[in-house]
């Protein structure tokens, strides 16, 4: 009985002795054009909302929606420009060709404010993920240790 006790004091030390390596950390992952946070991709908004309790990412974060918002109203003028010729020409209308170009005109304006999105969210990223290091957010040690009295868990932030 004693030895059982024994081992398992000892197994569940080992067990608990470096439990914050099993944590998921708070650090937003730049992977492509995708922002991953905790394993799960975020969105423009949802990066916004997370980014609120870090100034300098915030406003960088801003001003990167601000121009993903724009990119996204001229892919929609563009795929309508594209699509409305295109079912007018299955309908057996005549077709609005000139709407082509209007769509090729919209995706040409959008790609700028794609790329100056993409920098200004990578560039708040980098802010948010920086202030964590800094300020240790995502640090917490877990330990089984012994105390005077008994064992017990010692949480550390």
């Amino acid at each position: 009985m004693t030895k059982k006790l024994c081992f398992l004091v000892v197994l569940s030390f080992l067990i608990f002795i470096n439990l914050s390596s099993q944590t998921l950390r708070d650090t937003i992952i730049v992977s492509g054009s995708s922002f991953i946070y905790r394993g799960i991709p975020l969105s423009a908004d949802q990066l916004l909302v997370k980014m609120q309790n870090s100034p300098g990412a915030y406003s960088e974060m801003s001003i990167a929606k601000l121009n993903y918002d724009v990119t996204t109203g001229l892919i929609y003028v563009a795929s309508f420009c594209t699509g409305f010729p295109i079912g007018q020409a299955l309908a057996g209308a005549k077709p609005a060709w000139g709407l082509l170009g209007v769509a090729a005109g919209a995706v040409i304006v959008a790609v700028p404010f794609s790329i100056v999105a993409h920098y200004h969210a990578k560039n708040a990223v980098r802010m948010y993920n920086s202030n964590l290091m800094r300020f240790g957010l995502n640090k917490l040690d877990v330990n089984l240790e012994f105390t005077a009295a008994s064992i017990g868990l010692r949480f550390r932030f």
